[in-house]
C-alpha cells in the first residue's frame, strides 16, 4: 500500500523520516479533489468526477490543478494547503502550527464522507506538536545512543505518496541517489514565504 511521509528538513544533512501515514490517497488528493469540484468541474460534474477527468489527463498537457496555486480565485487557506502538496515544498520551521490550523480548518471546510481515507486531521495534529515531537524523538535517540536529530532545521517536507520517490535525488546516470540534502540540493521551496510573496492586498500576485 502507498504511503505518506513526513519528514525533518536540516539545514545540513538528508532529510529524516518523522511520520509515515498508510494510503497516499487520503493525503493530496484528499485536498485535490474538494479544489477540483470548486474550480476544475464541468456543469453537473461533483468533485470526484472533477478529480478523476484530471487524473487521466496528467502528464498530458498543462497540469490544471498546479496552475490553481497561481489562480486568482483561491483564498489563502486553500493557496497554502494546495501549496503544501506539492513536490519540493517545504513548511518552515516556525510556521508549522500554521500549517497544522491551516489543514484542520481546510478539513473542516471541505468535509469528507464517514468511512474515505483522510489524514489530514491527523497530519495537522503532527503539526501542531511538531516541535515536542522532535524534542521527544531527539531524546529517544540520545537514550538509544542513537545520532540525535538536527537542532538547527529548516522545516518539514511530505513525500505525498511512496509511488513517486519525490524527495530521492538521483545521479545523472541514475547509478546513484540518496535523501535530499539542502547543503548540497536544490528545487527546495518554502510554502509560506511562497504564498505570501504571490499575496499583495489580498490579491495573489503573479
Amino acid at each position: 500500500m502507498s504511503r505518506t511521509t513526513v519528514y525533518c528538513v536540516p539545514r545540513s544533512g538528508h532529510i529524516l523520516p518523522v511520520a509515515e501515514y498508510h494510503n497516499a490517497w487520503g493525503a493530496a488528493p484528499r485536498v485535490w479533489t474538494p479544489l477540483c469540484g470548486k474550480y476544475l468541474a464541468k456543469p453537473n460534474e461533483d468533485a470526484n468526477a472533477a478529480f478523476c477527468r484530471w487524473l487521466q489527463s496528467f502528464g498530458k498537457g498543462e497540469d490544471a490543478v498546479a496552475n490553481l496555486f497561481t489562480d486568482p480565485r483561491l483564498d489563502r487557506l486553500e493557496r497554502l494547503v494546495l501549496g503544501w502538496t506539492f513536490d519540493w515544498a517545504v513548511v518552515e520551521a516556525a510556521r508549522d502550527a500554521a500549517m497544522g490550523l491551516a489543514l484542520r480548518e481546510f478539513d473542516a471546510r471541505y468535509p469528507v464522507a464517514e468511512g474515505r481515507v483522510n489524514h489530514l486531521p491527523a497530519l495537522a495534529n503532527f503539526y501542531l506538536g511538531a516541535e515536542e515531537r522532535l524534542d521527544q524523538m531527539t531524546a529517544t535517540c540520545k537514550s538509544r545512543g542513537g545520532v540525535a536529530l538536527p537542532l538547527d532545521w529548516l522545516g518539514w517536507c511530505v513525500e505525498q505518496t511512496s509511488v513517486s520517490d519525490s524527495w530521492t535525488v538521483r545521479s545523472d546516470d541514475g547509478e546513484e541517489s540518496h535523501k535530499y540534502d539542502p547543503s548540497r540540493d536544490s528545487g527546495a521551496w518554502f510554502v509560506f514565504r511562497e504564498v505570501e510573496r504571490r499575496l499583495f492586498d489580498g490579491r495573489p500576485q503573479p
